[in-house]
Parts: structure tokens; C-alpha cells; sequence
């Protein structure tokens, strides 16, 4: 019986494999090749785990040459996972197998060696976390991985790399993952990683710019991985949380809040369910209890936003507690430092607005009983609201909406109605919401989700989202009636709409027209020359800043995917300025029923360009074109 044989007679019988059960070291050194070739490596292993002292390097040198010449990926991974496992084989062998390893990742030029190559670097990897080998080599291989290689082999890659960044943070990696999202097969898990590395490097930092613009490039590209794969519900669940501290940050009310939060309890429910179908392996599992921190301090938020509106509190004890705990994120939730910077300021410009808060505080520091872990929190959080209040500019320095939360305030404690309390303070903000305007529902609808969706960028604020929203409404309005308008009523200015092969120019010239009349704060111009090195087709000026309309023409359906294709071009006229823009595109297609509604015809995107960290934002719109009068679509 061969040696082959009678490790597979062992296995189904249920007996130990041992050398000796075998026929011992000379038979096994007869029998070698075979053994090498055979899909037990994970065999040598063990024997090499349990050997006498007088057996050690026989055993090391079988496993070390079993790990050049396996040809089973499954048993590859096995034998790794035993290897790993056993510390003092581990520490025995970890240096000399490196080199058998480099040389098994260089090979991956199909899917079979592509596999093998991948768990190679996997186990190469682990042994370097561990601290058995150096990482210097590795890393250098790391960085030499391209987009165009076996998509196997990148997909798994990918996740290498990135793990390889958040220990030991070396930047080349990022580059590494950012030109992975090329690779066809690896997009999705390329994307995700790269938008996590950039949460960790968000997170890092002092500066409340440079978070909030890392934390939404971050979130740009974990919602792009949810959409390459929709079984991506952990990218879902990262994206969940980063809008919910955003949307904290920025002054959102409880409602809005709530909806993000019942977003991230559908996310997270569904990545509960997908991690539960299947077993990940122990270094790759999730941290539940930093799942649980973290639900507990965002699922807190949208109460204490509702709380943080009041003058007083009427269980003071339980929302200071609440409150304390979101103060103190940074060590509430290990990794959640930098989240401070998000949350910190709207608790601190509550006490300093509302006096009665600042009394609860005092009177739960003499309060002898309070003697819990957040009382030094609630010590560091007094002290920095008497700093603020000490400096002269601080308390008296109007911020965006400080005066409107302060008259609500005041309404409150006279128990003016809701209705009213609305709206005093729409006009004390001396307008009224456009939307407030608009009849149509479906406008309404669509302008609040643009509108929604638009609040995570950092340059959607004060006057320049009060001229993108008037951009946006028109071009919305524009849509609108070139579905609607009459050829008679349109002329020959809308005759491209009804031809059977108009050009782009006819988009640019009717829609200029219609902006000209209808936007009077800004300068329509087209093809302005000097911008990205390129030349805009529709160009709204507003002195220090500008709006950019890229158009294009696309013969079939323009649905989001399709429209991806030009977020590029539409995207790099952002770089120099505000990060808002639009993208029109004719759609042409040979209908024999209806056009698309309206509400499929308008949407938000995002995206991070190669080669950057700042994310893009653009309002997509699609006019359809070789349109048919309704009398035309009857049988």
C-alpha cells in the first residue's frame, strides 16, 4: 500500500495519522514525490507540529517542500491555518518558508495558481503579524500588485492589503487599493477597502475640514460598493454610521436622524444575517463587542438631538448621562477617535446657548452620588464650556443657525404651538424654503432627496447651497417641461428633441436658454475654456465660486450604471473649486411606449477620482430624446 493510500485509509476510518501509522520516515522518504503531490499537506503539517525532536527536521524540510509544490488550494489553506495554530512549529519554520511563499504569490497567472498564490500571501501575512518574520518584503510585494492580473487572485489580495495598511500603515498601500477598483472582479471588495482606509485615516486627524471631507469620501465609496455588490451589507452599515455622525454634526433634527439610524439597523441586521450563513476566519472575524458600543451611542443620538433643542430637561440625570456618553466618544468606542471632532461642537454650543443645560451640569458635578465614569467627562466638558464663554468672540460670534435654535428656544418656553413656532422662524431666517413654492409633488420629491443627499458635502452650505439649490430646482423644472412642452410650443428651439439624430450641441444651446431667463444671481456662459485643463459646456458663475454642467449625448438607456461612465469628466471640473456640479445626458432610444417618469430621470452621485481622497458630488439628469406624441404609442 502506497503512503497515499494509507493516509486516506487512516482518514476514512477515523484513526490518528501518524508516521509510524504509516510505515514511519523510511517509507515516506521513498514515497516523497507522491506524498508533495498528493492534496495532504495539511497531513505534514501535523506530523511536523508533533514530532520528536530526533524527527524535527525531517518533518520541516517535508512541510517547507510541501508548501512549494501543493497544487490544492482547500488543503493549502488547511495546512496554513495548522501551521499558524501550532506556535512553536509556526516560530520553527516561519523564516525559512518565506521564500517557498514569495515564490507560490509570484505564480498567479490563472485561477487555480491565482488561488494558491493568494493564500500564500495570506499566510505570509499572518506570519509577519505574528511577528515571526519581517513584514519589509512583503510589503514591497504588496505594492507591486496591479489591477491587471488574475481577478482571483486580486480579489483576495485586496483584502491582504488592506489589512496590511491598517497594521502597519504604510500610505503606498492606499494606491495599491485605489488602483485595484479597476480590476473587474475585485471592484467591489477593492472599493470597500479603500473606503475604509480612508475612514481609519479620516479618524486620525485634528482637523475638522480634513475629517469631515475623509469621512465623506469614505462614505462615496462604501455606498459604491454597496451598489457593485449588493451582498456588501457591511459597506452599507459603514456608510449608515458616517452619515449619522455627519447629519449630527451639521444640526439635523431627531427625525432625520432617526431615519439614518433605522437605515443602519436595517444594514447591520442584514450583515448579522450573511456573517451567520457562514464562518470567517478568526483574524478576519468581527469585533461584536465594538458592534454593540457602537450601536449604543448612535442609536442615542437622535434622542439627545431632540433634547439638545430644549432649554431645560426634565430628566435631567438620564439625558446628561446620554449626553456624556456621546461627549466622550473617542473613548467610549476603542478606534472611534476623530469622532469628537464631529460631535463635540454641537453639544458644546448648546450649553453655551442655553443656560438651563449648563445648570444641569453643575448640579450633577454636587451631586455626591455622581461618582460614575463620566464624571471626569462631565468635569472636562464644564471647563470647556466656561473657556469658550471667556473668550470674547466666541459666545457673541453668530454661527449658521445659532440664532434660530436660540428663538426656538424662546418659543418653546411660552408654549407657542408648532405651526407657529415654524413659522417665526422661516421668517426670521428671511426666506422661505423653495420647496414651500412648488405644487408639484413630484418635484417636491425629487428636490428634497437631491437636496437630502447633498447635505454630506462639506461645500453644500450657507450662500453656495442656496445658488446650487436654485441650479438644481431649474434644471429639475427643465426636465420637466421638455417631457411636457409641445413641439408647437417649443419651436424649433425643442425640434432636437423629436430628431432622429441630434447632437449634443442642441442640449446645450436650449438648456443655456432656459437657465439665462431663470437664474439672475449667477453668469450662464458655455464652452468656457480654462478649466481642468478642458472646456465646460455650461458654466454658472457666482464671483468666488461656480457651478459646472457637463452634457453628452447616449444612444440607449441612460440608467445610473450607464451614467457612471461620465461622473469622470463631470467630476474633474470640481477640482479647483466648490466639489457640486451637474451632468446632463441626452438619452436616445427608439421607445414604442411612454418616456421614463420624471423621478427616474433625476439623482444624486458621488465619487472619489483616481488618484485622490476628496469625493465629488454631481446632481445626473437625463433628457430623453426621438420623443413620440402620445397619439404615436397607440395601437
Amino acid at each position: 500500500m502506497s503512503t497515499v493510500t494509507a493516509i486516506e485509509s487512516l482518514i476514512s476510518s477515523g484513526e490518528p495519522v501518524t508516521m509510524d501509522a504509516i510505515g514511519g520516515r523510511a517509507v515516506i522518504e521513498v514515497e516523497q514525490d507522491e506524498l508533495l503531490r498528493s492534496p495532504h499537506l495539511d497531513v505534514l503539517v501535523g506530523w511536523a507540529a508533533s514530532a520528536s525532536a530526533s524527527e524535527q527536521i525531517f518533518a520541516d524540510d517535508l512541510v517547507i517542500k510541501g508548501f512549494e509544490h501543493a497544487r490544492y488550494a482547500t488543503t493549502f489553506r488547511t495546512a496554513s491555518e495548522a501551521l499558524i495554530a501550532s506556535e512553536t512549529l509556526r516560530h520553527r519554520v516561519g523564516s525559512r518558508l518565506v521564500k517557498a511563499l514569495e515564490a507560490r504569490a509570484a505564480a498567479r497567472s490563472n485561477n487555480r495558481c491565482g488561488l494558491i498564490a493568494a493564500y500564500a500571501l495570506e499566510t505570509w501575512l499572518r506570519l509577519a503579524l505574528g511577528g515571526v518574520v519581517t513584514r519589509h518584503r512583503l510589503l514591497s510585494v504588496l505594492i507591486e500588485i496591479g489591477p491587471n492580473e488574475n481577478g482571483l487572485f486580486v480579489e483576495h489580495a485586496t483584502k491582504i492589503v488592506g489589512v496590511a495598511f491598517h497594521a502597519w500603515r504604510e500610505h503606498d498601500l492606499l494606491e495599491v487599493l485605489e488602483r485595484l477598483r479597476r480590476n473587474a472582479v475585485a471592484s467591489g471588495e477593492a472599493t470597500f477597502e479603500y473606503g475604509y482606509a480612508l475612514l481609519s485615516v479620516a479618524l486620525e486627524g485634528d482637523d475638522q475640514r480634513a475629517l469631515m471631507d475623509g469621512l465623506e469620501s469614505a462614505r462615496t465609496l462604501f455606498a459604491e460598493a454597496a451598489l457593485i455588490d449588493a451582498d456588501r451589507s457591511e459597506a452599507r452599515v459603514y456608510a449608515a454610521v458616517i452619515n449619522i455622525a455627519q447629519r449630527f454634526a451639521r444640526g439635523a433634527p431627531a427625525t432625520d436622524l432617526q431615519f439614518a439610524v433605522d437605515a443602519l439597523v436595517v444594514a447591520a441586521s442584514d450583515r448579522a444575517f450573511l456573517l451567520s450563513a457562514d464562518r470567517l476566519p478568526d483574524w478576519l472575524a468581527p469585533r461584536w463587542d465594538r458592534d454593540v458600543q457602537w450601536f449604543r451611542l448612535l442609536d442615542a443620538i437622535p434622542r439627545l438631538a431632540a433634547e439638545l433643542d430644549r432649554p431645560s430637561w426634565l430628566h435631567a440625570c438620564e439625558v446628561l448621562d446620554r449626553l456624556l456618553q456621546v461627549y466622550d466618544a473617542d473613548r467610549t468606542i476603542a478606534g472611534g477617535a476623530g469622532f469628537g471632532l464631529l460631535l463635540k461642537p454641537r453639544l458644546e454650543a448648546s450649553f453655551i446657548r442655553n443656560k438651563g443645560l449648563l445648570a444641569h451640569l453643575e448640579d450633577r458635578l454636587r451631586d455626591p452620588k455622581f461618582i460614575g465614569e463620566y464624571r471626569d467627562v462631565a468635569s472636562a466638558l464644564r471647563e470647556r464650556i466656561f473657556s469658550m464663554a471667556a473668550e470674547p468672540s466666541t459666545p457673541g460670534k453668530p454661527k449658521e443657525g445659532a440664532y434660530i435654535q436660540e428663538l426656538r428656544g424662546a418659543l418653546n418656553d411660552i408654549g407657542a404651538p408648532e405651526e407657529f413656532t415654524d413659522r417665526v422662524m422661516e421668517a426670521a431666517r428671511g426666506k422661505i424654503h423653495a420647496e414651500d413654492r412648488i405644487a408639484n409633488p413630484a418635484v417636491q420629491r425629487i428636490y428634497a432627496d437631491v437636496r437630502s443627499k447633498l447635505a454630506v458635502s462639506f461645500y453644500y452650505s450657507e450662500q453656495v447651497k442656496v445658488m446650487f439649490d436654485l441650479l438644481v430646482l431649474q434644471v429639475i423644472l427643465f426636465c420637466i417641461d421638455r417631457q411636457d412642452a409641445a413641439s408647437k410650443e417649443l419651436g424649433s428651439r425643442g425640434a432636437y428633441l423629436f430628431a432622429e439624430h441630434p447632437v449634443e450641441a442642441d442640449l446645450q444651446k436650449d438648456l443655456r436658454e432656459f437657465l439665462v431667463g431663470n437664474i439672475t444671481t449667477g453668469g450662464v456662459q458655455t464652452e468656457v475654456e480654462g478649466i481642468a485643463k478642458g472646456r465646460a459646456d455650461i458654466y454658472v458663475g457666482h464671483g468666488g465660486w461656480r457651478f459646472l454642467i457637463e452634457l453628452k449625448k447616449h444612444e440607449g438607456v441612460v440608467s445610473p450604471d450607464v451614467a457612471k461612465s461620465y461622473l469622470g469628466q463631470a467630476a474633474s471640473y470640481q477640482g479647483t473649486n466648490v466639489k457640486l456640479g451637474l451632468l446632463g445626458v441626452l438619452e436616445l432610444v427608439d421607445r414604442t411606449g411612454p418616456p421614463p417618469s420624471i423621478e427616474s430621470c433625476i439623482w444624486y452621485d458621488s465619487l472619489v477620482p483616481e488618484g485622490d481622497t476628496t469625493a465629488r458630488h454631481l446632481v445626473v439628469f437625463k433628457v430623453p430624446g426621438r420623443m413620440r406624441r402620445p397619439s404615436e404609442l397607440s395601437r
